[in-house]
């Protein structure tokens, strides 16, 4: 008995880790097939040109993907393309099944400023009565101010615009607030009288239409880009397959 017993201890141990070991192979291997099916389904629906990745947020994530129940799942896509602009989007859903139903979550995109200083230029008055004439101007933000280094009047006076951005009913909104010519602070309003005539007005963008339960919650001008905030409603099974219209319906086979 005194030979044994030593042996009685070290043997259960190796089972406890044997067990442990095989539930975390398949867990790794459940966890990549749920994640390459996920990555697959979102790219085809949001219609990505790049890279598409996704992961099970919670513990043993993969062991939870053989029950249907995938619980909290982020998607980061890149080359994303919607209405003539290309973004990278990410999203973070809830109480994921593997039968494409999820209970609310949160995405957000990212237009580069080069895009969107494109925007601003084809709306400004020099672009519908001297299109050539129209100055692109490179933007920047620092989360909190969109800032645009243009030029203004007829003798192209450089300034850097600093505007908000504002985001509602599926629009955002830039406003111009105040400007830095020459190294001075100014109100817009002293541009007035150099300014071509609605050279400064805020510009409203209508974005593309949003699929069913996306809500446009905010937009914050970020150093890589503008970021587009949204919401997403509960989606339930019986609705998974008309995600993005025709498109989620296509992309069906995916899940």
């Amino acid at each position: 008995m005194s030979i044994r017993r030593p042996l009685a201890l070290p043997l259960g141990l190796l089972a406890l880790a044997l067990a442990l070991t095989a539930v975390g192979l398949l867990d790794q291997v459940a966890g990549s097939t749920a994640r390459q099916r996920i990555a697959a389904r979102a790219g085809c629906v949001l219609d990505s040109h790049g890279r598409v990745t996704a992961s099970l947020d919670e513990p043993l994530g993969g062991l939870r993907a053989l029950t249907g129940d995938l619980g909290t799942v982020s998607v980061s896509a890149r080359g994303v393309q919607r209405g003539g602009i290309t973004s990278q989007v990410s999203a973070t859903l809830h109480e994921v099944g593997s039968d494409g139903s999820y209970r609310a979550g949160t995405a957000l995109a990212t237009v580069d400023y080069g895009q969107l200083a494109g925007r601003l230029a084809a709306q400004s008055p020099a672009a519908s009565t001297a299109p050539s004439t129209a100055a692109t101007p490179t933007l920047s933000g620092d989360g909190s101010t969109l800032d645009a280094a243009t030029t203004v009047g007829a003798l192209g006076l450089p300034v850097t615009v600093r505007s908000t951005v504002t985001a509602q009913d599926g629009r955002v909104t830039v406003t111009p607030t105040d400007a830095v010519v020459l190294g001075r602070d100014l109100p817009v309003s002293a541009l007035a009288g150099r300014a071509s005539a609605g050279q400064l007005a805020p510009r409203t963008f209508t974005l593309p239409s949003l699929p069913t339960g996306v809500t446009l919650t905010g937009a914050v001008p970020e150093p890589d880009g503008l970021r587009l905030d949204f919401a997403l409603a509960d989606h339930p099974a019986h609705a998974a397959g008309a995600a993005g219209g025709a498109a989620g319906a296509a992309c069906q086979g995916s899940a």
